[in-house]
């Protein structure tokens, strides 16, 4: 059973309720989740249990599998705590049907080899020890399933067959070991002690009358074995009783009783079992008869107990319920909450943006230069004389480090650090923020928009990104006009100063045809990878395939949207003496098709692929590892 199978959004429901009760955290600040907290989890109960209650609540909520049981399968580190995604592997366990022999399958199968081997049945038993029974490996049926040899091993299969057997084994070797004569018999108090570990479904009235049991009262292997048996199929009895007390009167004879066990639920009662069911509910055993008020109170508790521990799972499974002890937040808990929320997006964002940015800064100085090249065609098509510094994007790396060393690849650094921070920031959170509105619990969201919600990011972010692009432009090719023209290099804060707060804003309509539409493109597009490349059986895409999923993203992206990066980058540009002064989007298109052909709105397309793709690969990863 894999829980990659739970979809995402009650996954993300999960998440929070498993947020909400974990109590303790791991060496990294995750948190964990002891067993009264799963507990508290599934009953929605934020509010201190004793011990008593957990055990309770546990016997509510599960069949025959205590909680240590279910622990011991899930928690791999045997820690006693489970993380989230163990988590979600009780989730399917406790609300898939049959489910109970995967989750002993998984506990046993300690190497995970598909198989389990006697060794390993030796090592699960004693760890989980569920009551402290010294369990003899070398009985029959450990011969009989694992060779006498024990070098057997048990499938799936096979050990779904011998746990069957092994409940009545374990009730052998409990009898066995507490008949000291070796005569075949218990006392009643024994008996009534080994019997009330079975009977968590009992009412109390029959629980009562079996530990009224004198002590001197002999009880045989068959009546102990009968008893359990009863104590197995109590719902299957139930359900028997129920249906003839329907009946005129309510009143059933063993006849009558034994018939409709067969009929109703396909069980085979023995006598001795009829005798036991009828003397533990009569209040006149010896005719034999069961009236209505020997088994209402049985029907009713019956009844309780397994429309609780289904509400409890329903509750679980669709979160319908206000946990006690929990109120609804207030307007200002929930304005505050929600400005922590996007002020902790803003700064992961603003984080890795920077980190990003960093990385693959060289490779933008090679997209700059190489866009910014202007190749004017002569009266025969020809390239004209002079205009031609790089011949592609190697040649262009190749003379930036001759001529300008390494520093010659950072220029511009530092204001695109600045400026590029607050800009992913607003990007990210913008997004995560509009998926969150348009989406339902911020997961499954309509792909219009999934669209839209990328969109505005990209819109949102052209505050910060125009200023900051013209000052970096403007420094990343001063190093060419230097050795070409002569021209000496400004600074930052000179550049800003002649520009004036109208000239930062240069070409912001390009940067809008620019960016919108790539954060449209690369948004959906990156979610629908991070999902795809999620591992079976993963609760979380890993990161190798969050860089993967972004690097795609953001190739793709930054390609579709190229001849709108070359129009903004003329734009923003200072022309030199001589080239022609564009006065807008439409005529700079206009003036580089007519001067230059349709080829250089493609200009810089393989060094802005090769920039973007590992850039926003190594925001993303470090965006969603910060999250974590």
């Amino acid at each position: 059973i894999s829980a990659r199978n739970i979809d995402r959004k009650q996954q993300k429901r999960l998440k929070a309720i498993f947020n909400r009760f974990a109590s303790s955290k791991d060496t990294f600040g995750e948190p964990i989740m002891t067993p009264e907290d799963f507990v508290k989890s599934i009953t929605q109960r934020n509010i201190p249990f004793t011990q008593e209650e957990v055990q309770q609540q546990q016997k509510q909520t599960m069949t025959s599998s205590n909680l240590d049981l279910l622990f011991k399968a899930a928690d791999s580190g045997m820690s006693g705590k489970i993380t989230f995604p163990e988590y979600l592997f009780l989730f399917k366990m406790l609300t898939t049907p049959e489910s109970e022999f995967h989750l002993l399958f998984k506990m046993f199968d300690l190497n995970k080899d598909g198989a389990i081997s006697k060794d390993e049945f030796k090592k699960a038993m004693k760890l989980s020890n569920q009551r402290g029974i010294d369990f003899d490996f070398d009985c029959d049926l450990m011969h009989r399933f694992f060779g006498r040899d024990g070098t057997g091993s048990l499938s799936f299969n096979q050990f779904s067959q011998f746990m069957k057997l092994m409940n009545e084994e374990l009730r052998r070797q409990e009898f066995q070991k507490l008949d000291a004569t070796g005569k075949g018999f218990i006392s009643g108090s024994q008996f009534a002690t080994l019997i009330t570990q079975y009977s968590i479904n009992l009412p109390q009235r029959v629980k009562e009358n079996i530990g009224k049991i004198p002590e001197s009262t002999k009880i045989s292997y068959a009546e102990f074995d009968a008893y359990n048996r009863v104590i197995s199929n109590l719902n299957s009895i139930a359900q028997s009783i129920r249906g003839l007390g329907n009946r005129e009167g309510g009143m059933i004879t063993k006849e009558s009783f034994s018939t409709a066990a067969r009929r109703v639920t396909g069980i085979v009662l023995s006598p001795m079992e009829i005798d036991i069911i009828f003397n533990m509910f009569a209040t006149k055993p010896e005719e034999g008869v069961l009236y209505k008020q020997d088994y209402e109170e049985f029907i009713r508790v019956m009844d309780e107990n397994n429309n609780r521990r289904q509400h409890i799972l329903d509750s679980w499974s669709r979160d319908e319920v206000t946990p006690d002890g929990m109120t609804e937040m207030t307007f200002g808990e929930r304005f505050l909450n929600g400005v922590v929320k996007i002020a902790t997006k803003t700064l992961y964002g603003g984080i890795s943006g920077a980190i990003g940015a960093f990385a693959v800064f060289p490779i933008d100085m090679v997209k700059t230069r190489m866009q910014n090249q202007r190749k004017l065609l002569g009266n025969a098509g020809t390239p004209a004389p002079n205009q031609i510094i790089y011949k592609n994007s190697i040649d262009c790396f190749r003379q930036i480090y001759h001529y300008e060393g390494i520093k010659g690849f950072y220029r511009g650094l530092i204001p695109q650090l600045i400026g590029v921070s607050p800009e992913k920031a607003i990007k990210l959170a913008t997004n995560d923020t509009l998926r969150d509105l348009f989406g339902k619990e911020g997961d499954e969201i309509y792909f219009p928009l999934e669209v839209l919600a990328g969109c505005g990011a990209g819109a949102s972010q052209v505050v910060f990104t125009n200023p900051i692009e013209i000052v970096k432009i403007r420094l990343q090719v001063q190093g060419e006009l230097a050795r070409t023209e002569g021209i000496a290099p400004k600074g930052a804060i000179q550049i800003c100063k002649e520009l004036g707060l109208k000239g930062l804003y240069k070409g912001a309509s390009a940067c809008f045809a620019r960016d919108i539409p790539f954060s449209g493109i690369y948004f959906p597009l990156y979610a629908f990878l991070k999902e795809e490349f999620r591992k079976e059986g993963e609760t979380a895409t890993s990161g190798g395939n969050l860089f993967i999923a972004g690097s795609i993203a953001g190739g793709v992206s930054a390609a579709s949207v190229t001849p709108f990066d070359v129009i903004k980058t003329r734009l923003q540009v200072e022309a030199r003496a001589g080239q022609t002064q564009y006065r807008g989007i439409a005529h700079c298109a206009k003036t580089i098709m007519k001067e230059e052909g349709p080829t250089a709105f493609f200009k810089g397309t393989v060094p802005r692929v090769l920039r973007s793709s590992p850039q926003f690969g190594v925001t993303l990863l470090a965006y969603e590892a910060l999250h974590r």
